[in-house]
């Protein structure tokens, strides 16, 4: 008898529907892991069986069936912390005929940046209801916007009463026949603009996608990135219950607290696939974060895909990250460079593992001209993002005539094939302009295509990215239009010229540099309240922010703003600065490693402080990944000085209460004084505390009462 062909990893049930797919896991392996959720020292809070899964996937399809009035394919927000709760809640409103949008976690810290943001997603998405878990709950309720429009915002999302699904935990709820929705969810847009799109990904897209990117079986899968985006969210948790594999997360605040629990948590689940962007690399590349030391107790020699991917990939970090991971047991042909988008549910391409180099001026001219063996300093160096996977077809398209590049030219990426999700939900202008594009070439204009707005080129087949027709910047995986934050800039003060403002991020760096021109150069406005300003509305740090005198930033002769040449022009210094709120340079001391101050001396070299500064570390735009860093530097610290007490305090709230001058002086005390430390910080944290304190008290004075949702008391519990 002739040997029978492999079944397919993903069992070919259905090409629209997902359920039907899981259910054939959950009666194949009812009592197999399919989800277990860990905490940032990889304990186990919380794990589902496939059985556990479809079970609590009914529960809440019920509850939401009986508790939301609308029709089907209406829109639930899904606010959660990180956790399985969130993963149930979105299959569940999916299965009950609804149509599930995850949005960022809410914290304390980010609350205004993320009242505005889920302002926009409610009205772009006319939600008809809002589902959330009673961590967020308790964060929303006790919140206190410092802005009357967030209040606004905050008011108007307890008006809908949301639905506290953990205390679903326990419940039964009548179940009428279950009818899932085409669309399975709405993936907004990642980056920063204050009007994301709600990108309509359906049933047919995630099963396309998953047949084209899981390459074995039954994989076990280790993940930190968000829950909410694509690349955490599909690649994790939707193509893991479709192969009936096994995920091990945690969150990402997790992973940037201590790099080596991703490494750990491989190793000790035999993990045979994981993803990672490129600042992930280069956390795990510091020897501060995963010692060499170490290396020896980890094995990563069951990977067999490590997908590095969501930002561009230096080509030194990938090869680096190869050699000092070889001893651990990583294998060349396990890791790899893809590329993918939203739009196009999740992967494009993958199994990228070369770099080419290329002539920079060459490039600019759309020409792609290598440089491997040039001794020229105009060299770029790209990482290739691989071939294409499943049945996706790739043009590469001059952006402006929309007609083919050619070979050996740089173009327009255009996509098509099966992962080409619906278009944008309540924008159908955009959805024909990025989801319906025609070729000129093409005289009967049968095919439609997406435009990615990323910029690329073909070499032996493997698709290269080298840059974003809009100026996108990239900064820790989030896309940021640079549009979105010279508006915010702009709106700041009145002190600044219209339409006269420029934001860039340097090439190998995340600090973000806004280039402003002034109305009057004798009236400079106060960089603290253009960088909050900005912070508060997007979430994002302004690194260095430069005041120009007026018709000082490159135009094109329409009056258009020349963003690459004012950069250029700014590196050169051919710009008049009028002023700058980084005026000094800093260099970290030899002594930094042995008074063990490294982390506070590497900030004053990053963003120009002095360390005497009487603003916080907010207002000084530290990024948010510095800001993690350093506050788990200082819990570590103070626990080592048996201050536990201290230590549990410590929190990202505290940055934007103490200055930049108590936390530098805290870091000098605990080399200088270190019995003295731990009382004299404790003292300044009371203190600045007390004052927060009654400030918020003053202010809810008049903050007008507003209505709490019925039955959103007690205690949290797991799904």
């Amino acid at each position: 008898m002739p040997n029978q062909p492999p079944p397919p990893i993903i069992p070919k049930l259905s090409d629209n529907n997902l359920f039907e797919i899981i259910d054939h896991w959950v009666a194949a392996q009812p009592d197999a892991l399919l989800y277990s959720f860990l905490d940032s020292r990889g304990d186990v809070l919380e794990q589902l069986t496939y059985q556990q899964f479809s079970d609590a996937v009914d529960r809440l399809a019920g509850y939401f069936q009986q508790s939301v009035k609308a029709n089907c394919g209406a829109r639930i927000l899904l606010c959660y912390q990180p956790g399985l709760e969130l993963v149930c809640a979105l299959f569940a409103c999916n299965k009950a005929g609804f149509v599930g949008v995850p949005t960022l976690p809410l914290t304390v810290h980010q609350l205004q940046g993320w009242l505005y943001g889920i302002n926009h997603i409610l009205d772009d998405s006319q939600a008809a209801g809002i589902a959330m878990c009673s961590a967020t709950w308790q964060i929303l309720d006790a919140s206190q916007p410092g802005a009357a429009d967030g209040t606004a915002v905050r008011d108007r999302l307890t008006a809908l009463n949301p639905l506290i699904t953990t205390r679903t935990v326990n419940s039964e709820f009548s179940r009428y026949a279950f009818q899932p929705c085409e669309t399975f969810f709405l993936q907004y847009t990642s980056g920063s603009t204050t009007k994301p799109r709600g990108v309509m990904v359906s049933h047919s897209n995630l099963i396309a996608n998953a047949e084209a990117v899981v390459d074995h079986r039954l994989p076990i899968t280790v993940s930190w990135l968000p829950q909410q985006h694509d690349m955490g969210l599909i690649g994790y948790y939707i193509n893991v219950v479709l192969s009936g594999g096994s995920t091990y997360g945690f969150s990402p605040s997790s992973f940037i607290k201590r790099p080596a629990l991703w490494i750990e948590t491989i190793t000790r689940y035999a993990a045979t696939a994981s993803s990672i962007p490129n600042f992930a690399l280069e956390l795990c590349l510091d020897d501060r974060r995963v010692p060499q030391s170490s290396l020896k107790q980890f094995d990563l020699s069951y990977l067999r895909f490590l997908m590095v991917a969501a930002e561009p990939v230096n080509p030194t970090n990938f090869s680096a990250f190869l050699k000092k991971f070889a001893v651990c047991g990583l294998r060349p042909e396990s890791m790899f460079v893809a590329y993918g988008l939203a739009e196009f549910t999740l992967a494009v391409s993958n199994y990228g593992r070369r770099s080419l180099s290329l002539d920079r001026n060459a490039l600019a001219l759309g020409v792609i001209e290598s440089a491997e063996n040039s001794a020229s300093h105009s060299i770029v160096r790209f990482m290739s993002c691989g071939r294409l996977v499943g049945d996706t077809h790739m043009e590469i398209v001059d952006p402006e005539s929309h007609y083919p590049a050619g070979a050996g030219k740089s173009g327009e990426v255009w996509l098509s094939g099966r992962s080409k999700a619906q278009g944008y939900w309540n924008n159908p202008v955009q959805t024909r302009t990025v989801f319906e594009a025609r070729l000129e070439s093409d005289q009967c204009r049968s095919a439609s295509y997406l435009r990615t707005g990323d910029i690329g080129f073909l070499d032996n087949g493997e698709l290269f990215i080298c840059g974003r027709i809009k100026d996108m910047l990239i900064i820790n995986g989030r896309n940021i239009y640079p549009q979105d934050i010279e508006n915010e800039v702009q709106k700041a003060t009145p002190k600044i010229r219209s339409n006269s403002v420029v934001a860039f991020v340097a090439e190998g760096s995340n600090a973000i540099t806004v280039l402003a021109e002034l109305v009057n150069v004798k009236d400079i406005p106060d960089s603290l309240i253009v960088v909050g300003a900005v912070r508060d509305r997007m979430q994002i740090p302004i690194t260095n922010l430069v005041f120009l005198p007026p018709r000082s930033i490159a135009r094109t002769s329409s009056g258009k703003i020349r963003r690459d040449r004012t950069r250029q022009m700014f590196e050169q210094r051919l710009l008049n600065v009028i002023a700058h709120n980084r005026e000094i340079s800093v260099d970290i001391p030899e002594s930094a490693a042995d008074v063990d101050l490294g982390e506070l001396e590497s900030l004053k070299q990053r963003y120009r402080l002095t360390g005497e500064e009487e603003f916080t570390l907010f207002d000084a735009g530290i990024d948010s990944l510095d800001l993690i860093i350093l506050l788990h530097w200082l819990r570590d610290k103070f626990r080592s000085l048996h201050a536990r007490n201290l230590s549990a305090r410590i929190n990202v709230r505290l940055f934007g209460i103490l200055t930049v001058k108590h936390i530098f002086t805290a870091g000098r005390m605990l080399n200088e004084s270190p019995e003295l430390a731990a009382g004299w910080l404790t003292d300044v944290i009371n203190q600045a505390v007390n004052t927060r304190i009654e400030h918020e008290q003053r202010k809810m004075q008049v903050d007008r009462v507003y209505r709490r949702p019925e039955g959103t008391t007690g205690k949290t519990q797991a799904v």
